[in-house]
């Protein structure tokens, strides 16, 4: 296990379990990819001001304060070193007591400008993306991933690099809006400008199937996930009212995953960043 977080350039090299999990996703186009980006920062400047709000924050507070109590009955209370991946104007590790605190995203220099005043100073935000983390392997002893691989350009390879930086017997939290039944048909046809790879639940849980991680618990459409579509300043929005129509109508679903990684993994080959610093 590194004794510190040194970062440097790289990604996941060839091996068997990268191409188990490239055979269950897709991976889009870098012109689509840099669209999603845009719509990304449009999506975040249309909300930024509930975002900053004093409500809306105490309300990212509770949901990582959920998360803890979640994590707690597998938690050895020894993490030194966390990773928040895809966090964007909400970062839950912005309320995590945790000494060495990071978080990646490629919109990292928007979300500094935009959410500079309610983001916490000790959480230190770099411009990278998760398909390519900066980090050797086995760097962090939890990471946090919440609704990110449906905004990846390549999906699988996040899920990899997460693999990777996460050091052996740590904690992964991943998260994301899964879809079914019409609805899921529908945005395979038409993808929401921001999110280009859209899943299904089963879709979701199958990218981590054979990747040398253990499940620990598992939550679908927990309520005080699902509350915040009933609550807010928007709630008379018209994307408000067609979540609430997608959720008693069983279509649009909120899947949470706690895994751990084994004590020993073979499957993840060494990437770039581990033999350039070896």
């Amino acid at each position: 296990m590194p004794s510190r977080i040194a970062p440097t350039h790289g990604g996941v090299g060839p091996g068997s379990e990268r191409s188990r999990i490239d055979s269950v996703t897709r991976r889009v186009s870098t012109q689509r990819w840099r669209e999603a980006q845009l719509g990304e920062v449009a999506f975040w400047r249309t909300h930024a001001e509930l975002i900053r709000s004093t409500t809306y924050r105490s309300r990212i507070e509770e949901r990582a304060g959920r998360l803890e109590r979640w994590l707690a009955p597998h938690d050895p209370g020894d993490h030194r070193r966390a990773l928040e991946v895809g966090g964007g104007g909400t970062q839950l590790l912005d309320f995590f007591p945790i000494p060495l605190r990071l978080a990646v995203d490629p919109l990292a220099e928007f979300y500094r400008q935009a959410f500079g005043s309610v983001l916490s100073g000790s959480v230190k935000l770099m411009g990278t993306r998760g398909e390519e983390l900066p980090f050797r392997s086995g760097s962090f002893d939890l990471i946090l991933c919440r609704n990110v691989v449906d905004h990846a350009q390549r999906p699988s390879d996040v899920i990899n690099e997460l693999i990777r930086v996460l050091a052996p017997g740590g904690l992964l939290y991943v998260a994301l809006n899964t879809f079914s039944g019409p609805l899921l048909f529908y945005r395979r046809l038409h993808p929401a400008t921001e999110e280009p790879n859209p899943f299904s639940t089963k879709a979701f849980e199958r990218l981590f199937v054979r990747t040398g991680l253990v499940e620990l618990q598992r939550r679908i459409d927990a309520p005080e996930e699902l509350e915040h579509y009933n609550t807010g300043a928007s709630e008379r929005s018209l994307r408000s009212v067609i979540r609430k129509r997608l959720i008693k109508c069983a279509c649009l679903h909120f899947v949470e995953l706690l895994l751990q990684k084994r004590s020993t993994n073979s499957t993840i080959a060494p990437s770039r960043c581990d033999r350039a610093s070896s």
